[in-house]
């Protein structure tokens, strides 16, 4: 603030990089925030009265105490339920891993609002490459054939500006330049609504290997593709060799290409 001036501070929390969500009318619907440095964050799951715990040092540092007095101070595993014992009973700790992506949200306060606005589910962020952004006016619908789905806005503007360099016009005839993301794998369904909106024939998914390493990510993707080809959708998958990048903004960046395998 410079002197003189009054300011109003809109924002709180971690400072970081602040991320738009665009829907298929290019109207931005909800932001993320891409945090400069993920902390984590310590909880008593189960204690006496009085007791308060507090992460000192990250990672994993603790200091816990009962009405102001230390009880406690020292490293402790991440994710893990750890059990302390005190005066004959014992106090329930864990530290949970921070986030990298926090949602642009005031629900907390007094007539808030949720990340998307509203009630409605969190949004869909619809990316195309940047020459065609600033072309597609507000409020108007984006239309086309064939759309990529992955996890991430800013993997979704950065695949979507690399499309047309790593294929040939022909290939993007099929393949299309527009990329959805969606919050996780989990959160398929709300990408339903706006896909039918959009008119898509056409859908390439391409998640990062290692998310679908996880058992209930994979089965939740196995449940997307399964839904979107009972609708009626292709459904092709985008695949690359992990070796190339972690995810497929990683390997164009580095001048590879995905297969594309189609179920």
């Amino acid at each position: 603030m410079r002197k003189g001036q009054l300011s109003l501070r809109l924002m709180s929390g971690s400072p970081g990089i602040l991320i738009p969500f665009r829907n298929q009318y290019n109207q931005i619907v909800g932001w993320q925030v891409r945090v400069d440095e993920v902390k984590n964050s310590v909880h008593v799951k189960s204690a006496s009265p009085g007791v308060q715990a507090e992460l000192i040092e990250q990672p994993n540092v603790v200091k816990i105490t009962k009405d102001g007095d230390c009880i406690f101070e020292g490293e402790l595993e991440v994710s893990k339920k750890i059990e302390i014992p005190f005066q004959e009973r014992q106090i329930v700790v864990k530290i949970h891993k921070g986030q990298k992506y926090l949602w642009l949200s005031s629900a907390n306060k007094n007539q808030g609002t949720g990340a998307d606005g509203s009630e409605n589910p969190l949004p869909v962020h619809v990316a195309v490459p940047s020459s065609h952004l600033k072309h597609w006016n507000s409020g108007t619908l984006h239309q086309t054939k064939s759309v990529m789905i992955t996890e991430g806005p800013m993997k979704a503007d950065l695949i979507a500006d690399l499309l047309p360099e790593r294929f040939y016009k022909e290939e993007i005839s099929e393949i299309g330049t527009t990329v959805l993301a969606i919050p996780g794998v989990n959160a398929w369904r709300i990408a339903m609504p706006v896909l039918k909106d959009m008119g898509i024939e056409n859908v390439y998914l391409a998640f990062d290997a290692d998310l679908v390493e996880n058992q209930k990510v994979r089965k939740a993707l196995i449940d997307f593709a399964t839904e979107l080809k009972r609708v009626g959708y292709n459904v092709i998958i985008a695949a690359w060799n992990p070796t190339q990048g972690k995810g497929l903004d990683d390997t164009m960046q580095a001048g590879f290409k995905p297969v594309f395998q189609r179920l």
